[in-house]
């Protein structure tokens, strides 16, 4: 079994951040206790006290927490991640297509890619998961509708046709409510950093590798990512101008690897 543990980041569009992300972990079940575990050891060993949150923004860190420390902390969990075989999602939609939709509309369009590849995945491993994404106003309607509609990876808003018949509960869960969601923001913030934060490629040549290797990829081919872990969405890119801004946005990561 698979836990499917989702989040959202750059949610609002500024100078420095063009694209809107959805992330997920796919985490082995059988795996979790033991990651659940090692994070407490990495929280206690870089000071955390037990009522701090763990995430990626430096800011967010508590005060007794150094930055250095913060970042080993960081690239701990990194590490962790690969060691217990979790596997990472990503969902890219630029924000100026985005805008053009209503909240509800943009999480369950990143949601529906992100869940379409998990079920996908769950077939090829013969295995059955659960769902579990970062609360947010309307997380519980947004589900509801998959449970009853499913879903349609190539059609339009809207239009549900394919059920999951893999996944068997969607949930809304927190950063305070499980220190795996410590992993699904660090590794989607490392992400996040390395797509919008394209001024500093010499810390993002350092992270973006060790992100590229969790990446769900096609069996056959390790080295493929798009459309397996990684999906620039929508399919059908009309106007060139967001076609070439997708387009740099390939060459750039394929840059940092």
């Amino acid at each position: 079994m698979y836990l499917f543990l989702s989040d959202e980041t750059n949610t609002t569009q500024t100078d420095a951040v063009q694209f809107l992300i959805f992330g997920a972990m796919v985490i082995p079940m059988e795996n979790a206790p033991g990651a659940v575990k090692e994070i407490l050891e990495i929280r206690q060993c870089y000071g955390y006290p037990s009522d701090s949150e763990f995430k990626f923004d430096t800011h967010s860190r508590p005060s007794v927490v150094t930055k250095a420390k913060c970042d080993e902390a960081k690239n701990a969990v990194l590490e962790l991640a690969e060691r217990h075989e979790m596997r990472f999602m990503a969902c890219i939609t630029h924000h100026k297509i985005a805008i053009n939709r209503k909240q509800s509309d943009r999480v369950l369009f990143g949601l529906k890619t992100l869940l379409c590849e998990f079920d996908t995945f769950l077939t090829r491993e013969k295995a059955s998961g659960i769902c579990a994404i970062d609360r947010f106003e309307i997380a519980h309607s947004v589900l509801s509708s998959i449970l009853v509609g499913g879903v349609d990876p190539d059609g339009e808003l809207g239009k549900f046709q394919r059920h999951l018949s893999n996944i068997w509960l969607y949930s809304v869960t927190s950063i305070s409510c499980s220190h795996l969601c410590s992993v699904c923001d660090i590794v989607l913030g490392t992400f996040r950093y390395c797509v919008n934060s394209t001024a500093k490629t010499d810390v993002a040549k350092r992270l973006y590798p060790r992100v590229r290797k969790l990446f769900l990829h096609d069996p056959n081919a390790p080295a493929k990512i798009e459309n397996w872990g990684l999906f620039l969405r929508p399919k059908v890119i009309r106007a060139k101008v967001y076609a070439d801004e997708y387009e740099k946005l390939r060459v750039h990561l394929k840059n940092l690897e």
